[in-house]
């Protein structure tokens, strides 16, 4: 009886400091091409405002130099999950490398959920750059 009551107390405490501290996601990346007839500052412009058009309200580092980006979409609540992306457009390979990782969830988004994300990204950069 006491050993059940302490592995359900150890239980508790753990799911308890899962919640407490938020859970983290293995990063997705994925590398969307946005094609060579597209300008290099026209597609790094095009995925600014494409994070932004999916809730990625907070554009950190952008460097138009390099082509890198980096972005977090924040939740409703304290409990909400929070994302970081960072963003790479390549001018040798016409495509943009898109990594993603969830924090604070309180059920973990799946691989498939992350992947959603990103192709809600490729969808509203199509729109902004007309392809």
């Amino acid at each position: 009886m006491k050993k059940r009551i302490l592995s359900n107390v150890l239980l508790f405490l753990a799911l308890t400091m899962m919640v407490g501290c938020g859970m983290i996601t293995p990063q997705v990346r994925k590398d969307i091409p946005y094609g060579k007839s597209i300008e290099f500052d026209k597609a790094f412009d095009c995925a600014i405002s494409a994070a932004r058009d999916i809730g990625f309200t907070q554009i950190e580092f952008p460097d138009r130099k390099t082509g890198t980006f980096s972005a977090m979409k924040t939740g409703g609540t304290a409990f909400s999950a929070m994302y970081q992306a960072n963003f790479v457009i390549d001018k040798n390979t016409s495509a943009i490398s898109v990594t993603i990782q969830e924090f604070n969830a309180p059920i973990p988004s799946s691989e498939v959920e992350l992947n959603k994300i990103i192709d809600a990204f490729y969808n509203a950069f199509q729109k902004h750059c007309g392809k």
